[in-house]
């Protein structure tokens, strides 16, 4: 997906309809929306977000904090921003179909940088570039847990019926337990939420 399609146009027409005078930008990577599908693909999602930092950052309008909506990937890509960008403040998050504990498909090439395997949750940890990053997986980064902390208000929207986030939980920080993808684990008893690697 890309950041200027007709359904995100849709988006923001209703945003626009239901908040006068709201200022909505969507996020583009790249000069152009070709270019910005190319990146939903390939790319480091670490870097997209110091360049997304620091557009906002320029940007006047975002001076005193922002809300930001993330549809699936954008999700977890919005998460990593309010943890690793304080300047300007993410506000409120809103998040639909994110996969905050990643995703797993056997046989199925899907977006790496939030791949989660339970089979080898090792593997995952050391060698994931984002993911594992911004859940605390390989220690607690306290200026990512505060500055999700200071969020006035996290929402996360799971679909019922969704075929593509595997599994769904995902979308509430929960995942599959290790070396299993029969039960899933809900955000309450995972390390995530025991080990209070984030203050929600």
């Amino acid at each position: 997906d890309t950041c200027c399609t007709p359904g995100f146009a849709k988006v923001t027409r209703i945003l626009k309809d239901e908040i006068p005078n709201v200022y909505v930008k969507s996020v583009r990577i790249g000069n152009t929306t070709s270019d910005d599908f190319v990146h939903s693909y390939f790319g480091n999602v670490n870097e997209q977000i110091i360049q997304v930092c620091k557009e906002l950052a320029e940007d006047s309008r975002f001076a005193n904090g922002y809300s930001a909506i993330g549809f699936s990937q954008g999700s977890q890509f919005l998460r990593g921003l309010a943890e690793k960008c304080s300047v300007p403040q993410m506000k409120r998050l809103i998040s639909f179909g994110g996969q905050h504990q990643g995703v797993y498909r056997k046989g199925t090439l899907i977006q790496a940088q939030f791949w989660h395997d339970p089979f080898d949750e090792e593997t995952y940890r050391r060698e994931s570039l984002f993911l594992a990053d911004i859940n605390n997986e390989r220690g607690i980064n306290e200026s990512y847990r505060n500055n999700l902390k200071n969020l006035d208000k996290l929402v996360l929207v799971m679909f019922s019926n969704d075929t593509m986030v595997i599994p769904k939980e995902s979308s509430w920080f929960g995942f599959y337990s290790s070396h299993q993808t029969t039960n899933v684990v809900p955000m309450e008893e995972t390390d995530l939420y025991v080990q209070v690697r984030f203050d929600f």
